[in-house]
């Protein structure tokens, strides 16, 4: 029910504020709200010229890797008995090849790694999914299971650890992302 502006700046300044300040605030908000809008307009428009030469610049953001999925049995030196090292790379050794013995002749491959495998994945059937060239502890094991004929049980490796055998159930070779 106020008549003046007058009026109104006595009222405002009860609630500590003036008819200026609030002049000022209100053009300040206009002022910010105009710049946000002049600045979202402003998006920059990419060619696909722009976005060939960045994807040609920067091929490893394309990139994805070799990955692989396998199943593997070892036999760990440090947990065979024998009172030397070479004592326990012969029980070693035999352990391994009655292992790889057991699945050629028939037996599943996870109940064998599961019953006899030392490996962290044994209880989970020796199976190891999708991983990565290069990401193995093992360069023996990786290898492996980048080279290996698919589906095929693979001969004895031999790394610092132990013993191992790797069957490879797919494979994808390294490849870009088109563009």
């Amino acid at each position: 029910n106020l008549e003046t502006d007058a009026q109104l700046d006595e009222n405002l300044r009860t609630f500590g504020s003036s008819l200026d300040k609030q002049l000022a605030m209100f053009k300040e908000h206009i002022l910010g709200q105009q710049a946000v809008i002049d600045k979202l307009k402003k998006q920059q428009e990419v060619s696909h010229a722009d976005m060939l030469e960045y994807y040609r610049k920067n091929p490893y953001n394309f990139a994805i890797p070799a990955k692989a999925r396998f199943e593997l049995l070892s036999v760990y030196f440090s947990r065979m008995e024998g009172r030397t090292e070479a004592e326990r790379k012969i029980a070693a050794d035999r352990r391994i090849r009655k292992m790889g013995d057991s699945v050629f002749f028939g037996r599943p491959f996870p109940e064998v790694a599961k019953e006899f495998s030392h490996e962290a994945n044994a209880l989970q059937g020796g199976q190891y999914d999708w991983i990565s060239k290069g990401s193995l502890a093992s360069d023996v094991i990786d290898a492996a299971a980048f080279s290996q004929e698919l589906n095929k049980l693979g001969g004895i490796l031999e790394d610092e650890r132990g013993f191992h055998i790797v069957r490879v159930l797919e494979r994808s070779e390294a490849k870009q992302t088109p563009f």
